[in-house]
């Protein structure tokens, strides 16, 4: 329940004006964009190349989402997707340098290609309302949403 900015007073979230001072009572704020959200585009968010883990990241702290199991599942899987393209990029490719630039190359745009392809494949079907889990990162996504008390 929002507090009168005059004299501290509790006011009704409604109220324009204080009951105790009178004082005019500033607008309330526009609604969570994530409250709008519904749970399988929130879940869809989670798998945008690029900027996934952002929104990832946002729906586990925010408060209405943490009842959802299968939300939790996909922001822990999307996460580990991003996760899973930096290790293509930072431990993966600098190891396939000593056979040569054309062999880093191909390799390393296979595996891009590989993880970019996973995260439209799993964005495309949990817009769909289907639950995929992909072998590996599925079963750690699995595991961090049960450690969180939840299981799905």
């Amino acid at each position: 329940m929002p507090y009168c900015t005059g004299c501290g007073n509790q006011v009704a979230a409604a109220s324009e004006f204080c009951p105790r001072c009178g004082r005019k009572q500033p607008k309330t704020a526009a609604p969570d964009w994530l409250q709008s959200l519904t749970p399988s585009t929130a879940a869809a968010l989670c798998y945008l190349p690029f900027a996934g883990w952002v929104f990832a990241l946002l729906i586990l702290a925010s408060e209405q989402n943490r009842e959802s199991k299968t939300l939790r599942f996909h922001t822990f899987q999307g996460m580990y997707l991003a996760l899973l393209w930096l290790v293509v990029d930072f431990a993966l490719l600098p190891f396939f340098g000593f056979a040569g630039p054309v062999v880093r190359r191909a390799m390393g745009g296979t595996l891009r290609l590989a993880a970019l392809g996973a995260m439209l494949f799993l964005l495309y079907k949990t817009w769909q309302n289907e639950f995929v889990s992909l072998p590996f990162v599925g079963e750690l996504a699995e595991k961090s949403a049960a450690e969180q008390g939840f299981r799905v």
